[in-house]
């Protein structure tokens, strides 16, 4: 969140319209791939959330169980600070990788949704930390209860991901911005 385009903050606030229908755990953004507009995250995180503020107590009027903007302050935290795999390994751990931990290893059973607007590494540094320190059997109970939803694929730590956890339930969606089938087409019509 925070680059040259809206798309990831306007993600955000559709998350935000639909809170009294979720149980949000946390909300983690990823540092700007874009080295100058590396740092404009917080801003843009916290713009948003303003608005919402803005706009709660109407929300609540035609909905019932929008947390508060404070309460969404107190989950919010940063993923890894380097891009794709880079960002991935020993000694790499980031706010967002240990509440990933947390909110799997939590005694709630039903399956943690993980929607990604841009890179997954935040999500392969969590898998690589509990492949590296945990049983297989483990492992494996904590993948079965992890479900992925990835928009467009965004680094090489989602093809890491289905490669080295292949039962982990993951979805990507390639087809998001309705983009035309070719430059060809888009030239023509």
């Amino acid at each position: 969140i925070g680059g040259s385009d809206p798309d990831d903050q306007q993600s955000m606030v559709h998350l935000l319209t639909l809170l009294d229908k979720i149980d949000l755990e946390g909300f983690i953004y990823q540092y700007a791939w874009v080295p100058f507009n590396k740092g404009n995250e917080v801003t843009v995180v916290n713009r948003v959330l303003q608005a919402y503020e803005s706009v709660w107590s109407n929300l609540n009027v035609h909905g019932e169980g929008f947390p508060t903007a404070d309460s969404l302050r107190q989950i919010i935290c940063h993923g890894q600070s380097e891009a794709a795999m880079a960002g991935v390994g020993d000694g790499k751990d980031s706010p967002g990788s240990e509440l990933i931990i947390r909110t799997v290893d939590s005694n709630d059973t039903r399956p943690v949704w993980i929607a990604a607007w841009s890179g997954m590494n935040t999500l392969a540094q969590a898998l690589w930390k509990v492949k590296h320190t945990r049983s297989h059997a483990d492992v494996q109970k904590f993948v079965r209860k992890i479900r992925v939803y990835d928009v467009l694929g965004q680094d090489d730590a989602g093809a890491w991901i289905v490669k080295e956890f292949p039962e982990l339930i993951y979805i990507r969606n390639k087809a998001v911005y309705g983009w035309p089938p070719s430059d060809e087409w888009y030239k023509e019509h």
